[in-house]
């Protein structure tokens, strides 16, 4: 095989390489990180003290302890876990591959976490002790629900951000793809002034 032959499967190998890792996500997340059409659910439409179990809000279902409305320290009302020791699940009716919310917890030696689970169970988890801010999880694949939890401390959180899989392709991806497609069609006519 000729130097030029090698160095077109070089690049298709490379770019075969380095396209999916430009999808790959870490996690945690920011709120930043977010496309900009995600779904939201606030607690602004809910009169305080509501029992949130069992309450579908905005295509995604919570279940769970005794999570409430309350007026907070986030923006406006937000929901509070009464029972400090109890999970605080969130059902989500499609699949998303990102969820996060703004959360006050003042349990700085017990963690506020959130779990991420799929069809088959758990996927995985972030975690942050105490404060306020904003904690998110990011995945590759589909989150069917998450529970919200820690083992000691009440904690509210507001602003529960979400969203499914974003299909549009980064520039680079595509760059590289149609590189890649360039040199198959390079070498197959290069290949075919050869045999004629």
């Amino acid at each position: 095989m000729r130097a030029k032959g090698r160095l077109v499967l070089l690049g298709l190998s490379l770019s075969s390489l380095i396209a999916p890792a430009s999808a790959l996500r870490a996690d945690p997340i920011s709120a930043s990180d977010f496309s900009g059409s995600e779904s939201v659910i606030d607690f602004e439409g809910f009169s305080l003290l509501t029992n949130l179990d069992g309450a579908s809000v905005n295509g995604a279902t919570f279940l769970g302890t005794t999570f409430v409305v309350a007026a907070g320290a986030l923006d406006g009302n937000s929901a509070i876990a009464l029972d400090a020791s109890g999970t605080v699940r969130l059902d989500f009716n499609s699949p998303v591959r990102d969820v996060g919310m703004d959360f006050v917890h003042g349990g700085a030696s017990s963690p506020l976490y959130i779990d991420a689970f799929g069809a088959g169970g758990f996927i995985d988890s972030v975690a942050v002790s105490g404060g306020t801010g904003f904690l998110g999880i990011g995945l590759d694949e589909d989150i069917l629900y998450i529970e919200i939890h820690n083992a000691g401390g009440a904690f509210q959180i507001d602003n529960i951000l979400y969203e499914g899989l974003v299909s549009a392709p980064e520039p680079a991806t595509l760059l590289m793809f149609g590189a890649g497609l360039g040199g198959l069609a390079l070498a197959s006519r290069r290949k075919r002034k050869k045999i004629d």
